[in-house]
């Protein structure tokens, strides 16, 4: 039987969390679909591009269209598949110009109204494009509750079209083997930029006493004033920034911490946190928009009043790491956020547009 046909388009091959997800998506994929992987940039990961997948190497998405439409002129997916705002809208404004009318199926990463208020491209995307664009696409897939929420209530988006999916976790994951004595290592990992709330760490950290320490791992455009103001704040010889570190030393700095953090103001589905759980590593984290407060249980971490720096500091000075089972927490995680689990709910999206329901 002829394989249907699918065209992933993403910012990278590697990188953030939603490049890996939708790596993994592709890969688990083509065991139903012939798969066409692009990418606008290959990413920070070095890596041998297989003959399924294509690097663009443009600066923006908007570069990206005409050579999207010739592929897709030429490749003739049944179905585009594409993730993140802009990536969504491009598709979107592709769909337009098909005679033959790929489905497309979008997926939106992030509380769409709150993190308008972090960035001014989110805002003029807005205003101009996401509201109109996002009601042609056939389908919706939201990371979260509060992300398909968004799209419902704000952006008065058909709720027939969307589906929440969360993100996977894989299946070969370090276990954690719980603290050592002397120094607390707290851990966090995010892209530098405003809604990720290092400001606000910061000063979490500077409020706890000198034997926490804080290892910051990602880069963006914030990193030189984050380390600015570590020095400000008197914290500077108890910070440490790994930058970008590829997946399998990710996994070893995961696996030497002690607790999480997560200071964001908003969130789409955290895929640090989540591998952090996963592992067994418990979580601190404030309650904010997004997914995060699907993760986090009382077997596994803590959710904190948004805002509430002083209760931040208290839950993570009187925390019991020793009182969290590992064991269970790798279980729960596995149960509900699985990549078999996962990839089944995804699959149900291309079958009932396949079926044109």
């Amino acid at each position: 039987m002829i394989k249907k046909k699918v065209l992933i388009f993403t910012d990278a091959f590697s990188g953030g969390g939603a490049e890996e997800v939708m790596k993994q998506f592709a890969t688990e994929l083509r065991q139903d679909f012939e798969v066409l992987h692009i990418c606008k940039w290959l990413g920070p990961k070095q890596m041998i591009l297989q003959e399924n997948m294509i690097n663009l190497n443009k600066r923006s998405s908007k570069e990206c269209l005409p050579s999207l439409y010739k592929i897709v002129k030429v490749f003739k997916p049944d179905f585009i598949f594409s993730s993140t705002g802009h990536n969504n809208m491009i598709v979107l404004l592709l769909k337009l110009f098909l005679i033959n009318k790929s489905k497309v199926i979008i997926r939106e990463s992030s509380v769409a109204s709150a993190m308008k208020n972090y960035s001014f491209k989110s805002k003029a995307l807005d205003f101009l494009l996401m509201r109109p664009l996002y009601k042609t696409a056939d389908a919706i897939i939201a990371q979260s509750k509060d992300i398909a929420t968004d799209l419902k209530e704000v952006y008065k988006l058909p709720k027939e079209k969307i589906v929440i999916i969360n993100n996977p976790i894989g299946k070969d994951l370090m276990k954690f083997t719980g603290p050592d004595n002397g120094t607390i290592k707290l851990l966090t990992i995010g892209r530098f930029s405003p809604e990720k709330g290092y400001d606000r760490l910061l000063k979490i950290l500077q409020k706890l006493p000198n034997y926490y320490t804080l290892q910051i791992m990602g880069d963006g455009l914030l990193l030189k004033q984050t380390k600015q103001k570590g020095k400000e704040l008197g914290v500077a010889d108890r910070l440490t920034f790994l930058g970008f570190l590829d997946e399998v030393e990710k996994l070893k700095v995961m696996h030497a911490a002690d607790l999480y953090i997560q200071a964001s103001y908003v969130e789409g589905f955290p895929n640090s946190l989540l591998q952090s759980v996963a592992m067994g590593l418990p979580v601190v984290a404030f309650d904010v928009p997004g997914g995060t407060r699907e993760i986090i249980k009382e077997i596994n971490g803590c959710l904190v009043k948004d805002g509430e720096i002083d209760l931040m500091v208290q839950f993570i000075k009187e925390i019991n790491l020793k009182e969290y089972d590992s064991i269970l927490m790798q279980k729960d995680a596995l149960e509900r956020f699985g990549i078999s689990k996962i990839m089944k709910d995804l699959r149900q999206v291309f079958n009932k547009l396949s079926n044109g329901k």
